[in-house]
């Protein structure tokens, strides 16, 4: 059991090092070797858990998709109407990743995907298939305008909440002021007329929740 203890907290001491180096300097521009040094391993330590430094990214992605899962969860478990939840998730991710720093390079990770191999590439469609199953509960439940096919409107908002972020990420402005635009736009384009007053008092009010830590 101590043996145990001790290999996973170098195994932690690996990844969180990467993490502050991925920060710092970038993913393209650490080598295996300062992961090394930064965590104060041995190589033999390093590659008891690690292949690759490429191995390192996706066990980030990994830690990183389950904190924003688990944020995810935390914002949606209220019993409310579903675009209400897909607001209330949407902003919940969008503050993991600005909140929290591994989450924020695994993030950025995933966006490299040619660089770190399919798992980031994985974590894109589980999530699109997330907001798609609350746009299904949505127009189950009447809450969509005639018309609207349910997986694309998932879709349309999961791409929405990307792109906001990676334009953000981008320029340097506030992402959640940024995600509240978007989301206007999306609400008018697929929610009926009379839900639109109480839909966007429930935005204004979880965009009030966050603020953006980076500026």
């Amino acid at each position: 059991m101590r043996r145990q203890a001790r290999a996973e907290a170098t195994r932690r001491r690996i990844i969180d090092a990467a993490v502050e180096l991925f920060a710092a300097i970038g993913y393209g521009d650490t080598s295996l070797a300062d992961i090394v040094k930064a965590a104060k391993v041995t190589k033999g330590a390093f590659y008891y858990h690690f292949t690759s430094k490429e191995a390192v990214a996706e066990a980030i992605i990994g830690e990183s998709n389950e904190r924003v899962a688990a944020a995810y969860a935390d914002a949606t478990r209220e019993a409310r109407p579903a675009l209400e939840k897909l607001i209330a998730g949407s902003y919940a991710i969008a503050g993991a990743i600005r909140s929290d720093t591994l989450v924020g390079i695994g993030n950025q990770l995933i966006q490299s995907l040619s660089q770190i191999g399919d798992t980031g590439g994985q974590v894109y469609p589980r999530w699109k298939s997330i907001f798609a199953e609350e746009a299904n509960a949505a127009a189950t439940a009447g809450q969509l305008r005639d018309g609207m096919i349910a997986d694309d409107v998932g879709e349309a908002i999961y791409v929405s909440m990307v792109g906001c972020q990676l334009l953000s990420d981008a320029i340097g402005d506030d992402a959640f002021d940024r995600l509240a635009r978007a989301w206007r736009i999306l609400l008018r384009a697929v929610a009926p007329g009379k839900a639109l007053a109480e839909l966007d008092d429930f935005l204004i009010g979880t965009r009030q929740l966050y603020r953006d830590p980076t500026r």
